[in-house]
């Protein structure tokens, strides 16, 4: 097909990560290579790869995504775009809750008893004659 015909043709992308979604050729490369934006990430791809539609855009070659964006809402098309957002500030880490006087007690009493049990055991294994 002519480079008139390709540029600015609504397409369905075929094969891929990004398979099934919408796209428009946004300028013709050499061969059977297209450019492509829309629903999917703005790159080089084969025509065999892409189902194109009857219907066609009048863009200039190399339009930017922000103006295909407006293009295609004058237009009335409805093309969902999935990019995450970048995270600005990252979660903090949650610190270890304070516990209270009375848990921290016992906590230290049983401390202080398995030392003791530990000693004790120490000391009756000395004690033992051979």
């Amino acid at each position: 097909m002519s480079e008139e015909k390709l540029l600015g043709r609504i397409c369905t992308k075929l094969t891929g990560r990004e398979g099934n979604r919408l796209a428009v050729i946004v300028d013709v490369l050499d061969g059977n290579f297209v450019i492509i934006d829309g629903q999917v990430k703005r790159r080089r791809c084969n025509l065999a790869h892409l189902e194109l539609s009857a219907k066609q855009l009048n863009i200039k070659k190399g339009i930017s995504t922000e103006e295909l964006k407006a293009l295609l809402k004058q237009e009335g098309i409805i093309i969902d775009y999935t990019k995450k957002e970048k995270q600005t500030v990252k979660p903090k880490k949650q610190q270890a809750k304070k516990q209270e006087p009375a848990v921290q007690a016992k906590k230290q009493a049983n401390k202080e008893k398995a030392a003791k049990k530990i000693s004790q055991q120490a000391k009756a294994k000395q004690a033992k004659p051979k």
